[in-house]
């Protein structure tokens, strides 16, 4: 849900889409963040006492928890400027750090968001009245050039 609605929010710039992200990702983390070791357990905090909680790391057909946490928190926290976020995403990642190196295909989306953790990013930033034709002309130039078959890339910019 919390992808789904980055992916609203960089889509539209409906700010309420990011609210509700950052609402649902706080609670997440309340209810299933590991603070001794890192990382989010598959049940939450408060679920019937359990012999154990397990985490899931492994990406199959549908990526885990933890993998798509971790891209959440490295979104949230670049976009809202909380490093605290991303400080978790990375903690998430070394947690896995012996796993990824022994078998690197099974955690492609964990990968993914570790290639976003280190590689290049771009913040850009539009400011004007939404409604605004100059602003609407902004809008449509960024987003013809991130929904392009091409990308965007640095060159074109």
């Amino acid at each position: 849900m919390i992808w789904g609605l980055l992916e609203l929010y960089e889509a539209t710039f409906n700010t309420d889409y990011l609210r509700r992200a950052r609402r649902l990702n706080d609670i997440f983390l309340d209810r299933f963040w590991d603070d001794e070791n890192g990382a989010f357990y598959f049940t939450s905090h408060e679920s019937k006492q359990l012999i154990g909680r397990k985490k899931e790391a492994y990406d199959g057909a549908i990526p885990s928890g933890n993998s798509v946490a971790m891209m959440n928190l490295l979104r949230l926290g670049r976009i809202t400027g909380q490093p605290e976020l991303e400080e978790k995403a990375n903690n998430t990642g070394r947690l896995y750090t012996e796993q990824l190196e022994q078998a690197p295909s099974g955690f492609g989306q964990m990968l993914q968001g570790i290639l976003f953790e280190l590689g290049t990013t771009y913040e850009i930033v539009i400011a004007g009245k939404k409604e605004s034709a100059d602003t609407k002309k902004l809008l449509k130039e960024l987003h013809s050039h991130l929904y392009s078959p091409q990308g965007c890339s640095a060159e074109r910019s």
